[in-house]
């Protein structure tokens, strides 16, 4: 996972932006739904399996650090801090990860993982502002390492 993000510069207030942005946070696939999925199931793992239950603590971690910069972003760009998508779809409990089968939870998180990625490419393909296009593919680029390495948990 990528420690250090590159910063977002040339801020223009946009609605556009600010509402897809807020589609990677508050989606069904989003931000804070694997932030959350990934921190409950490294403390129900870590019991289990300490390697694997560090690396989803590493997993939400980095995942809290991404909310909190992108939802600085929807703000700049002009956004309600509301945890509602664009549309007005309110993000849910309901969305989590909550499986005490490891290997279910596992084909969850890749397939949460894998159109999170479909999200994020098509949202970079309408941005204007490069710096956060660039934050974005450094964002996908993480996803698809923490596929292989979720991949490679299965057992």
């Amino acid at each position: 996972m990528n420690q250090q993000y590159p910063i977002v510069t040339d801020i223009v207030p946009s609605q556009n932006t600010a509402g897809a942005l807020k589609r990677i946070l508050y989606s069904q696939d989003g931000i804070l739904t694997s932030h959350l999925s990934y921190m409950y199931q490294s403390w129900l793992n870590s019991l289990y399996d300490k390697t694997f239950g560090n690396y989803l603590q590493s997993l939400a971690e980095n995942n809290g650090k991404i909310f909190n910069a992108l939802g600085n972003l929807v703000f700049a760009f002009g956004g309600n801090p509301n945890f509602a998508t664009q549309n007005g779809r309110n993000w849910s409990v309901q969305y989590l990860l909550l499986s005490k089968d490891r290997n279910v939870f596992l084909k969850n998180a890749v397939q949460m993982e894998q159109r999170a990625i479909k999200e994020i490419d098509g949202i970079i393909d309408k941005l204007d502002n490069e710096s956060l296009k660039k934050l974005l593919e450094e964002i996908r680029k993480d996803k698809e390492d923490i596929i292989k390495d979720l991949i490679n948990f299965a057992i």
